[in-house]
């Protein structure tokens, strides 16, 4: 079985203990390449402030502006807007 948290879910049976090694290699290959369905129903499940969060910690960590952009983005994460889910997010939500 593969799980990953941005795709659903994958099984599948063998016979062969090496026929699943392969396949699952692939599977992962495939994800890391972004070719596998992705579950529509995350945008349902994620919030603009968990993206937020995921971005302060694994792009902006390693920015020359990290400091401002943190400053920015901790402003963003306690307003309401933060707490929608992306699903729920339109254009209109980010007109100025």
């Amino acid at each position: 079985m593969i799980r990953r948290k941005d795709a659903p879910h994958i099984s599948k049976t063998f016979k062969r203990k090496t026929e699943a090694e392969s396949w699952a290699r692939q599977i992962e290959i495939d994800a890391d390449r972004g070719h596998l369905k992705h579950d529509p129903q995350i945008l349902n499940r994620i919030t603009l402030g968990d993206i937020l969060k995921r971005y302060l910690t694994s792009v902006s960590c390693d920015k020359a502006g990290k400091r401002i952009e943190a400053y920015v983005i901790n402003g963003v994460l306690k307003e309401s807007l933060s707490k929608r889910t992306l699903a729920s997010l339109g254009p209109s939500d980010f007109a100025a």
